[in-house]
């Protein structure tokens, strides 16, 4: 009999004694899944009439040919007409968060029963959106920790999550925060989520729309206060991921050396767009990522009649031309982007991410270097490429088809037919398009 799970300190759930998911239904001994294209992630031409095994949850071979190519009486998922495609990742999204415009009033409000029912609904949505693997920026004390490991263990059905637990801050901004002023505070606080299980330590590097008590082209912290982060994640083997709107909070996380920028909007005082070159070849020379998240600042839909205006679409930040001229040169200057949404936030659905992908797309990426920013590139960003990110022999198979050929016409992104999740389909696919 598999071993009881156990609490531990600072929430969660964790399994004794097993690393694979004891929970769960067994994963698939052998399955074949045949499509007319496939996209391994890797930058390599597509795989025309592919034959894609599955053994264990793992991808293994994969052929040319078709079901002609599938070993006799083998079990076989035959997807005509469609491609494909790593599962996604969204490298940026808050479960905790139900996409509406009164979300921090369901935060703070909604019992810890009602939220996690919301948080497993919108988990659950995600795979809808071709999305296996979500990077969870922060949510409401423990609970992303304790829905990260029931997934993991196959309590639960649903996407892997990567979790930072309670996020930094040196002021209360609306979500749940941990608040640290001083260097000495921050590798506090930054233990405190590490020791909890935290997955990466996620710190708040300027002022924001959300935070109000500090103008968003003011930086939160200094770079000593930024690498007091990063030294104490390095002791746990974690990386330091900065949501940052400021100049100011980009240029001090840039020289400490953070993992990645995200929203990354480049405000100075007065308002206006300000990104130095300089600060662009130094994160191209560390590695140090950009997630745009574009979904939440250029929202598919609007705020309805009623709601909180102010949350609505991020006009600060000028037209989605302008904006797209921003991305397109970070991209150009070496910086790796990685598509995130947001999701959660106002207006941004989980089943919607391939809307990122469309708006990447008008950035200057070709159309290969954007399905790599939602699958291998982001893998790389979460330090997960080992296990996922690229259709290839050993990784999850964690697989998106989609109807089409995104090669030849992106929005086709949109058609997703079927989703697997460590080689088990995702049941009740509706179109999201």
């Amino acid at each position: 009999m598999a071993a009881p799970p156990s609490s531990r300190a600072g929430g969660g759930l964790t399994i004794q004694g097993k690393e694979e998911p004891v929970y769960s239904r067994a994963y698939p001994a052998e399955l074949w899944v045949v499509a007319d294209r496939l996209i391994d992630g890797t930058g390599r031409p597509l795989v025309e009439r592919p034959a894609l095994q599955v053994t264990d949850g793992r991808v293994g071979e994969v052929r040319a040919g078709g079901s002609a190519v599938v070993p006799p009486g083998a079990p076989v998922a035959d997807l005509p007409g469609c491609t494909l495609l790593p599962g996604f990742v969204n490298g940026h999204a808050h479960v905790c968060l139900d996409a509406t415009f009164d979300l921090f009033k369901h935060l703070e409000t909604d019992p810890d029963g009602l939220l996690m029912s919301k948080m497993i609904g919108q988990a659950q949505a995600a795979l809808r959106g071709g999305v296996t693997t979500i990077k969870d920026n922060g949510g409401r004390r423990d609970s992303t920790l304790v829905l990260r490991d029931a997934l993991k263990a196959g309590i639960l059905e649903g996407p892997t999550l990567v979790v930072g637990g309670v996020s930094l801050s040196n002021q209360w901004v609306g979500m749940d925060t941990r608040i640290a002023q001083t260097a000495e505070e921050v590798r506090h606080e930054a233990t405190v989520q590490l020791a909890a299980g935290a997955d990466f330590v996620h710190m708040y590097g300027s002022g924001s729309r959300m935070g109000r008590d500090l103008p968003r082209w003011q930086a939160r912290y200094s770079t000593a206060e930024f690498r007091a982060a990063i030294e104490t994640a390095a002791g746990f083997r974690k990386r330091v991921y900065v949501d940052t709107h400021a100049t100011s909070g980009a240029r001090a996380a840039v020289e400490a050396g953070v993992a990645a920028l995200e929203h990354c909007y480049w405000v100075v005082e007065g308002g206006r767009i300000d990104m130095p070159q300089a600060i662009l070849d130094q994160m191209a020379r560390k590695g140090i990522y950009v997630v745009p998240t574009l979904s939440i600042s250029y929202q598919r839909h609007p705020a309805p009649g009623g709601a909180d205006q102010s949350w609505a679409q991020d006009r600060a930040l000028g037209s989605f031309e302008a904006r797209a001229r921003v991305v397109e040169q970070m991209h150009r200057s070496g910086v790796k982007v990685v598509a995130g949404t947001d999701a959660g936030g106002w207006g941004t659905r989980f089943d919607e991410f391939p809307y990122e992908l469309e708006l990447l797309g008008q950035c200057g990426m070709s159309t290969m270097e954007v399905l790599r920013s939602a699958t291998a590139v982001a893998a790389e960003f979460l330090d997960r490429q080992d296990e996922l990110g690229t259709l290839v022999a050993g990784k999850r198979a964690d697989i998106v088809a989609v109807k089409g050929d995104p090669l030849a016409d992106l929005r086709t992104v949109w058609n997703i037919e079927a989703v697997f999740k460590d080689g088990r389909r995702w049941p009740g696919l509706a179109s999201t398009s």
